[in-house]
């Protein structure tokens, strides 16, 4: 069995003499591991009930809504420590710029003494939740103007309609749709 330490990069937690005696101390008592948790960001308020804590605060919630980058503090503590191992717990991988995080991952493999686990997981409760919305969203995108033109209103249309063959000065949500994705497609 391997015990580490799991830490929140804010708070307390979110100083480098807090990182560097955390670290330190748990390697001096022969811990195996230290994660660092990714927030990009933290609420300043939470109404809600915090479900992990006896009183229900989330008591590492700091008013301004600070919180440590999770690798700059991994690669800190990289220099820190010697026998640690160094763990990301839950990398919030769709907030970060992807080349910035791919050199990042890719530099962190530096001959160092302490090897760096990076644990990315596919959550299949959020990838089942945004595969159902873009579907519905596919469906009720794709049918309501397809529906709205099967019934033209033809009298209607034929009235508005001017000599030159346009609606003139009619400026719809549509038509500026249409609009902004054709100038934005050139």
């Amino acid at each position: 069995m391997k015990f580490g330490i799991n830490t929140g990069a804010r708070g307390t937690m979110g100083t480098r003499n807090a990182y560097m005696t955390v670290a330190q101390l748990a390697e001096r008592l022969d811990f195996d591991f230290i994660s660092v948790s990714d927030h990009v960001v933290v609420p300043s308020q939470i109404d809600s009930t915090y479900p992990y804590s006896d009183g229900g605060k989330w008591e590492t919630a700091t008013p301004d809504g600070y919180s440590l980058e999770q690798l700059t503090t991994l690669a800190f503590l990289a220099g820190c420590t010697e026998k640690l191992k160094l763990v990301t717990s839950v990398t919030v991988v769709p907030h970060r710029p992807a080349l910035l995080t791919a050199k990042i991952l890719a530099t962190a493999d530096l001959p160092l003494p302490i090897p760096i686990t990076l644990d990315l997981g596919l959550n299949l409760k959020v990838l089942g939740f945004n595969f159902a919305v873009s579907i519905v969203a596919g469906i009720v995108l794709g049918l309501v103007p397809a529906i709205q033109s099967t019934r033209p209103n033809l009298a209607t249309t034929l009235k508005d309609e001017t000599a030159a063959g346009g609606m003139p000065g009619k400026l719809t949500l549509r038509n500026t749709l249409v609009v902004a994705q054709v100038a934005a497609s050139l």
